[in-house]
């Protein structure tokens, strides 16, 4: 993958979350809001209150986590397949069951059986066979996908290995500048500690690297794995990269939403419609100190963020002090002479 694509599908990833944000967490609260089963129905907080910002945080976390699942289908509705499922096989099928399996297919679909017209089924079989009745080429496939087929001049295990890593190095190569573009145009979300272009977001690529590599080297995980999953390396390989995009947007707005609960959720603002308690609303004191502890909390970023929250602090120490100050000096009572 070019860093051309690798970029088109990000800002395909980040437009469509766009869209899906905004237009998806007002169908969920509206949904919420107006759901005929009066058990499941919320109550609607007043606007620009604490309570109406809770149910917009929780209400994003959920939509996201459905984003993520949508574009887990969209991944696996789009996964190639297999060679073996082709083939009537298992992949943990032994070479001996893979022989005794191609001789069945032959009695049933050589020419010589089925007449020339559907020579191309036994064609495409027979090439399958091919492939992984050859323990080189089998290992490869397992690991890099039907893209062996297009690698010319290559024998060995140790060719087809190097080709592969190159390619996948490659990738993870195009992935890091597509960080270093993001970090340089400050192309980063309102969570800019967890996304594209963040240290988290190339630590995360990094543990993707070394899951993907292990994957490609390691024959007791790639085993575990295929037998648990029924899963190939390449599958999961293409699995994992397509998601990860999405499961770092993810990450972003729970990085987000939770810090916002974090500071200004309460459990009172989530109230059934059956429920015969109204949804908290706080005082405007109350708002005014909520919101100063979520800035006090919020992570600076850069230079300018933290000289704002240290004045901010500084101001907050100063008016404790002249608190403090004025209930400290109480008058003394006076006293009559007797």
């Amino acid at each position: 993958m070019t860093l051309a694509q690798v970029a088109l599908s990000q800002l395909a990833i980040w437009g469509a979350w766009s869209a899906f944000n905004s237009i998806g967490i007002r169908f969920l609260l509206d949904g919420l809001y107006a759901c005929p089963i009066r058990a499941l129905r919320l109550k609607r907080p007043p606007p620009q209150t604490p309570a109406a910002r809770s149910h917009w945080e929780v209400a994003r976390i959920l939509v996201a986590c459905l984003y993520v699942l949508y574009c887990l289908y969209r991944a696996m509705q789009g996964m190639e397949t297999n060679i073996y499922a082709i083939f009537g096989v298992l992949p943990t099928s032994t070479d001996k069951d893979i022989k005794r399996h191609y001789r069945e297919l032959a009695k049933v679909y050589h020419p010589d059986k089925v007449g020339a017209t559907d020579e191309g089924q036994f064609m495409r079989l027979h090439n399958v066979y091919s492939i992984l009745s050859d323990s080189v080429l089998r290992y490869a496939y397992d690991r890099f996908g039907v893209s062996i087929t297009s690698w010319r001049n290559l024998s060995t295990l140790n060719e087809y290995m190097r080709e592969g890593i190159q390619s996948r190095l490659f990738f993870h190569f195009h992935m890091l500048i597509s960080h270093v573009l993001a970090w340089v145009l400050s192309l980063r979300s309102e969570s800019k500690s967890v996304g594209i272009g963040s240290l988290w977001g190339i630590l995360l690529q990094g543990c993707l690297f070394f899951f993907q590599m292990s994957l490609l080297v390691s024959v007791p995980l790639a085993a575990s794995i295929t037998k648990w999953t029924y899963m190939l390396p390449f599958q999961l390989i293409t699995l994992t990269s397509e998601l990860f995009f999405p499961c770092l947007l993810l990450l972003q707005q729970l990085n987000v939403s939770l810090n916002q609960l974090m500071t200004t959720g309460r459990k009172a603002h989530f109230q059934r419609a059956s429920s015969k308690e109204p949804v908290y609303v706080e005082s405007m004191p109350e708002r005014s100190r909520m919101q100063l502890e979520y800035l006090l909390r919020k992570e600076p970023e850069t230079l300018t963020e933290a000289k704002e929250q240290t004045n901010l602090l500084l101001g907050t120490i100063m008016q404790l002090h002249e608190r403090l100050a004025r209930h400290a000096t109480v008058p003394e009572a006076t006293t009559t002479p007797s």
